[in-house]
């Protein structure tokens, strides 16, 4: 599993989006038929505070072929803290794997 750490985002402001690109044995992984998502959690035990899938459009994959998938722009405006979040894969036949997890941190507006 790999690690990444999101840079800090202001709560409320349009977050800019990112891409990923999942790479199994050194060879992109087929998205063709998966699902993927990713919540975000104060702890790992919590409930969830953001959810982003591709069920709800806050995750795109962009090409099924070369594994790559993308949290395209969209506000988050959930409270203030660090978060957890991991990043799950179903594939069509029902296998479920974890790729990508990390933390995100959601900085205080001022202007609100």
């Amino acid at each position: 599993m790999e690690t990444y750490n999101f840079k800090p985002h202001v709560k409320g402001d349009t977050f800019k989006g990112c891409r990923f690109t999942v790479n199994v044995n050194n060879a992109p992984l087929n998205l063709t038929g998966c699902q993927i998502r990713m919540h975000l959690r104060t702890n790992p035990l919590h409930d969830s505070k953001y959810e982003l899938s591709t069920i709800n459009g806050k995750i795109v994959i962009i090409d099924t072929i070369n594994g790559i998938f993308e949290i395209p722009e969209q506000i988050i405006d959930i409270p203030a803290g660090n978060y957890y979040y991991d990043i799950e894969i179903t594939f069509p036949d029902g296998k479920v794997k974890t790729y990508i997890n990390g933390r995100f941190e959601i900085v205080q507006d001022i202007t609100y």
